[in-house]
């Protein structure tokens, strides 16, 4: 009896560990985002601060595990004060869990400007990234700055006179 427990326990344990790595999908991704890029979530514009030029707005519980993601995108509010507005929120909260059910993600992610899927120029090269799931496994910090600079200097060009 106590063998069957102690393989039941384990069993649990080790479905808890494949969900956790896996994430949210039976398709994951690899971190360099060789695979498939998911098709792009368009999401209404979230509430901008005035004047905002990038508006990032991010599903994710507020745990230990996912934490440093919304300190990491506050900062980039900070680094780029008044070019881009950050809203997060906590899914793990009743609020926050209604404002992702009805983001259309199947998943957690990034919106920026409205959408979760981006084109950038890396290496000379189109790519293009999506911020959808964790930071640092299925995306990189380099390549939302990546996005930011690419629409801060779209919208600086715009409004610079022709001539």
């Amino acid at each position: 009896m106590a063998i069957s427990r102690n393989i039941s326990l384990l069993s649990l344990l080790i479905l808890g560990c494949c969900l956790t790595f896996a994430g949210c999908s039976a398709a994951r991704e690899t971190a360099d985002q060789t695979g498939p890029v998911p098709e792009p979530v368009a999401q209404p514009e979230a509430e901008a601060e005035a004047g905002a030029i990038v508006t990032i707005e991010a599903y994710y519980p507020l745990n230990e595990e996912h934490q440093y993601i919304a300190d990491y995108l506050q900062d980039l509010e900070d680094r780029y004060q008044g070019k881009v507005s950050v809203q997060i929120w906590d899914t793990a909260t009743t609020e926050g869990r209604k404002k992702w059910m009805g983001s259309g993600l199947t998943c957690m992610g990034v919106f920026v400007n409205g959408k979760t899927t981006h084109e950038i120029t890396k290496d000379g090269e189109q790519v293009k990234v999506s911020f959808l799931k964790r930071m640092d496994i299925f995306w990189d910090r380099e390549d939302l700055e990546l996005v930011v600079e690419q629409l801060l200097d779209e919208e600086a060009k715009e409004r610079e006179p022709q001539a």
